[in-house]
């Protein structure tokens, strides 16, 4: 009986305790979920806004039937691209750190002393008369180089390409040679790498040495 009664008395207890203390049920929390996705205003970039700014000063894109000059402090250590332009002459003023060009078409193209590489890709009867330190030339056709170039020039998927030595003069060109870091007595004009012509014992068919009669003289 004793037994018993302590049962009861326990389980009374029990009972009491429950009420004032009553079990929470076990549930899921309903905590606001966190968006993956962050929402906040745009911040404006100092550096974007600069960058989208030289880039505009030193780009020209979409001419024709123009001439256009770059002058020595826009170009001055900064990369220059001349695109989709056609029946245009454009001069740009040494020193530009590199020139990118592509897409033209009928086109003049005066470029002073480029401290290193200059691109062209998908051009056509265009005239480059270029100094830089390497020249890398792809699907490029029935064009003219004046080129004076201190390491290598090398062409791709070209045809009808004419090689003749750097041939513009203008006031400042000796010193932007300088500042350009290009050696004025060394130019490898006539030393062109073929990537499509392997043969080392015959002359690639997609280049020449340019004809007298086709050279010309450039001056700013």
């Amino acid at each position: 009986q004793s037994q018993e009664a302590l049962g009861v008395l326990q389980t009374r207890v029990q009972e009491k305790r429950d009420e004032l203390f009553p079990k929470k049920k076990f549930a899921f929390s309903s905590k606001k979920k966190l968006s993956s996705k962050v929402e906040t205003e745009p911040v404006p970039s100092i550096v974007d806004n600069s960058v989208d700014i030289r880039l505009s000063e030193c780009s020209i894109q979409k001419r024709s039937h123009e001439c256009i000059e770059m002058s020595e402090n826009t170009v001055f250590k900064e990369d220059v691209s001349l695109i989709d332009n056609n029946f245009c002459t454009i001069k740009v003023f040494g020193a530009p750190s590199t020139v990118h060009m592509k897409n033209l078409e009928n086109c003049i193209i005066l470029v002073g002393p480029v401290s290193s590489s200059v691109f062209i890709s998908d051009c056509k009867k265009c005239t480059f008369v270029i100094a830089c330190q390497q020249l890398r030339t792809h699907s490029t056709v029935d064009s003219k180089f004046f080129l004076h170039v201190t390491s290598r020039a090398i062409i791709e998927d070209c045809e009808q390409l004419r090689f003749a030595p750097y041939s513009l003069s203008y006031p400042n060109l000796d010193k932007h040679f300088v500042t350009a870091g290009l050696d004025k007595s060394k130019n490898n004009w006539n030393d062109i790498d073929d990537f499509n012509w392997l043969a080392c014992d015959v002359h690639s068919p997609n280049w020449s040495v340019m004809k007298e009669e086709e050279k010309e003289e450039f001056k700013f």
